[in-house]
């Protein structure tokens, strides 16, 4: 007859806390009005089975930045709770196209950022005819418009485009000059 010995040797399998590996889901904008936008989006899903403690989402951050405005910097929104879905940017441009990416985070560090999602805000100002516009009609094609003012000028935007009020005369600006 023959012995086997068997030697069986356990050992412990840890797991080093990392990044998520995929980046927040199903993100979305919606304009709210024409200086803020709320920023939606889902948890990242685990890419293989469950997060643990070690490596669970502890909080999410925004970048943020105005598309072909002077101010071009990124900006960021940190330490957004995890338990929250949602957070509105405020005092932002108007009439203003934004691109967003969520991250989430945790005590390792921050994960992907979700592919860019573009929203603009909203347009700002209405056009009311005033006294002083009466019987004039509005010009549409300023490319061949050189304007003449005496009192102060007010200009709205709407649409991206510049809308002046203009007084009487004295002086002149012609339309190449706002560009």
């Amino acid at each position: 007859k023959s012995l086997w010995i068997c030697h069986v040797v356990f050992h412990d399998v840890s797991v080093f806390p990392s990044a998520p590996s995929v980046p927040p889901q199903d993100v979305r904008l919606l304009s709210l009005s024409s200086t803020s936008i709320q920023v939606s989006w889902a948890a990242p899903p685990a890419a293989t089975g469950t997060y643990d403690d070690a490596t669970a989402v502890t909080g999410y951050s925004l970048t943020y930045h105005a598309l072909a405005r002077e101010d071009a910097q990124r900006h960021q929104v940190l330490a957004i709770g995890a338990d929250v879905r949602s957070f509105v940017l405020e005092g932002l441009e108007k009439w203003t196209e934004y691109t967003v990416w969520v991250r989430a985070l945790t005590d390792v560090g921050p994960g992907p950022a979700s592919p860019p999602v573009r929203v603009r805000t909203q347009e700002d100002g209405t056009w009311t005819e005033g006294s002083h516009l009466k019987g004039r009609r509005p010009c549409y094609d300023l490319s061949a418009l050189a304007c003449v003012w005496t009192r102060s000028v007010v200009t709205l935007r709407s649409h991206g485009q510049f809308v002046l009020f203009l007084g009487a005369r004295a002086s002149s600006l012609m339309a190449t000059d706002l560009i």
